[in-house]
């Protein structure tokens, strides 16, 4: 997605809100969206800004919050930690109450100190990394930490009867491939299987695909591990011939992009892949919410959307039942909250503002 391109979004997106707001005596509330919005990683923050602004968009059409109207403010964070805090920094000064962002678990590193210095509430729909977990600060995370998806990936790796798996993993997203890989091989010792080849990349540089070909064909690999965004992981696929080498593949939930099997094609085929949301559920909340959301966008909501616009829903009953709208208020209401209704199953937060 280019600049002008999210410019449009921001001011195409507002109009409706401003217009209502026309004819609302109290002022709107604005709640703040950050996430990669341009480049390889853009998908999870293109999905997640559309699936959060459907929610706002339903709230304000029932008259809002309190009569307040919403309106959200976008910042692309392009999926780096600097920017994320030059964004949150532009989010505070437009007068956001809170944010919802950012999206990926290398990006928010360093939002994180600035947030709890500042007292700036964020709400993440998909960062997963355990580095984040059980610390008492300002993030709260609708999506579970990733020692689960590590898990339940060993778990398909056992249960297929592989011994020797290789990992290839993005490297700019360090934070989220590193925890999940080192909870990954925990699981392996217990599995009876080890990690025969550990290779990082970045495909923003020169990646030679013919050496890690040849590394993986000497390395006896029965399995492959891609942790990748989905546009990454449709270009490594097209480049590493994981059925030819005779290797099954395993993909991280970070793959599943609504993108992937478009990019991937018959590459895909055959692959194994864990998620946080169930794509093909029957109940009617989810089936109502697919339907619009494909009639809004022309896509598939894939977990990144579904996890925006749960987030969205917990800021607007926190919004609701908070007694103002300072930061400490905000998180204190939300964890005595706790539980809230999501899209697939309740978002239940722990103490430090995990869930499970």
């Amino acid at each position: 997605m280019n600049k002008r391109f999210i410019g449009f979004f921001v001011f195409f997106g507002l109009v409706p809100a401003l217009l209502l707001t026309a004819c609302s005596s109290k002022a709107p509330i604005k709640i703040g969206f950050s996430a990669c919005l341009s480049g390889l990683k853009s998908d999870l923050g293109v999905t997640g800004m559309y699936g959060a602004t459907l929610r706002m968009e339903e709230e304000n059409a029932i008259g809002g919050v309190n009569g307040h109207l919403l309106t959200m403010v976008v910042e692309d964070d392009k999926a780096d930690p600097d920017e994320a805090v030059l964004a949150d920094q532009k989010l505070k000064d437009a007068g956001t109450v809170a944010v919802i962002g950012h999206m990926e678990s290398s990006t928010i590193v360093k939002s994180i100190d600035w947030a709890l210095q500042n007292k700036r509430l964020y709400i993440s729909p998909t960062v997963s990394s355990e580095a984040y977990s059980g610390k008492d600060d300002y993030l709260f995370r609708v999506i579970s930490a990733n020692s689960l998806q590590s898990y339940a990936l060993a778990d398909m790796v056992q249960d297929a009867g592989h011994k020797k798996v290789a990992v290839l993993w993005d490297n700019t997203n360090k934070v989220y491939s590193d925890t999940l890989k080192s909870f990954f091989m925990k699981k392996a010792v217990d599995s009876g299987f080890s990690m025969v080849y550990d290779e990082s990349f970045n495909l923003q540089e020169n990646v030679d695909y013919a050496a890690i070909v040849e590394n993986l064909q000497k390395s006896g690999a029965e399995a492959l591990l891609i942790i990748a965004s989905s546009t990454e992981t449709a270009l490594l696929l097209e480049n590493i011939p994981v059925k030819k080498l005779g290797m099954l593949c395993y993909l991280a939930a970070w793959s599943v992009g609504a993108d992937l099997i478009s990019r991937a094609g018959t590459n895909i085929e055959g692959a194994f892949l864990v998620n946080y949301a169930n794509l093909l559920s029957e109940t009617e909340k989810y089936k109502n919410f697919s339907k619009r959301f494909q009639e809004k966008y022309g896509s598939i909501p894939n977990f990144a959307a579904i996890s925006s616009y749960d987030a969205m829903g917990i800021l607007i009953d926190v919004l609701k039942q908070a007694p103002d709208m300072k930061a400490e208020t905000l998180k204190q209401t939300l964890l005595q909250i706790k539980t809230f209704p999501g899209l697939q199953s309740d978002v239940v937060f722990d103490k430090y503002g995990d869930v499970n």
